[in-house]
C-alpha cells in the first residue's frame, strides 16, 4: 500500500536516490543529505516527526559514526554509533540539568570505562558494564563521602574503601551496597571494630529471579571481631 505524501527531491542513478537530496518519509520524519542506492548514505540530518534530529555519517540508512542526537525532551548524544545504535566514544547529556555520563559505550548501552555526573553533583569514574554500573570504580558522593573499590549492578558489591565525611571509615567486603563479611571499622576517634560484618536469614519471600533465597544484609556487625 503506498504511503500518502511520501516524497523526494534531488539526484537520482539507475531508478534510486543517489547522490543529494531530501526525502520526506509520508509520516513526519525528513531526511536531507546524501544517498546511495536508495539509502542515507554519508553526511545528513535527519528530522523525526517526534521532534528529535540527528546529524552526522549515516551508512545504508543508519547512523554510523559520529553523530549528534537532540533529543526533543532536551537529552542530547554526542559521540560514535555502529548501526544505529550507541558504540565508541561518547556523551549523552540529560535534560533539566541532570547531569550527563562520557565513556565509552557497545550496543547502545554504557560500557566500558566512564564517567557520570549526577544531578545532585555526585561523581563516579570507573566500570561500566550494559548499561550499570560494574567492575572497578570510584564514586564521590555529594554529602563528601568517597567509595573505591567494586561495584555489581550499580551496588557496591566485592571489596572496597569507604571514607565518610565526619571522619569513619569502612575497608572490607560489601554486598547490594551494605557492609558484609569480614571488614574493619574505624572511627573519627581512632576506635576501631575489626570482624565480621553480616546478619544471615533466608528470605522466604525473596524477589531474586532464581528464588534462592540470597542473605539479607543490613550491615550490623555480627560473629567474632575486635
Amino acid at each position: 500500500e503506498p504511503i500518502v505524501n511520501r516524497k523526494y527531491e534531488g539526484e537520482w542513478i539507475d531508478g534510486k536516490y543517489h547522490g543529494k537530496g531530501v526525502y520526506s518519509s509520508g509520516d513526519g520524519d525528513v531526511y536531507s543529505g546524501y544517498f546511495a542506492n536508495g539509502l542515507y548514505q554519508g553526511n545528513g540530518l535527519l528530522k523525526h516527526k517526534n521532534g528529535d534530529t540527528t546529524r552526522g555519517s549515516w551508512s545504508r540508512g543508519h547512523p554510523n559514526g559520529d553523530i549528534k542526537i537532540n533529543f526533543h525532551n532536551g537529552d542530547q548524544y554526542i559521540g560514535e554509533m555502529l548501526n544505529g545504535k550507541k558504540h565508541g566514544k561518547g556523551k549523552f547529556t540529560f535534560c533539566n540539568e541532570k547531569g550527563y555520563y562520557e565513556g565509552t559505550y557497545a550496543n547502545d548501552f554504557a560500557h566500558g570505562r566512564g564517567v557520570r555526573i549526577y544531578l545532585d553533583g555526585s561523581k563516579y569514574v570507573g566500570e561500566y558494564s550494559e548499561g550499570e554500573i560494574h567492575g572497578e570504580g570510584m564514586m564521590f558522593y555529594a554529602n563528601g563521602d568517597q567509595y573505591l573499590g567494586q561495584w555489581m549492578n550499580g551496588h557496591r558489591d566485592g571489596k572496597g574503601v569507604l571514607r565518610m565525611t565526619y571522619g569513619d571509615s569502612y575497608e572490607g567486603h560489601f554486598k547490594n551496597g551494605a557492609f558484609y563479611g569480614e571488614g574493619k571499622y574505624v572511627y573519627a576517634d581512632g576506635g576501631y571494630y575489626s570482624g565480621e560484618f553480616k546478619n544471615v536469614r533466608k528470605n522466604k519471600h525473596s524477589e531474586d529471579p532464581d528464588n534462592v533465597g540470597l542473605p539479607l544484609t543490613d550491615g550490623q556487625r555480627h560473629g567474632f571481631g575486635v
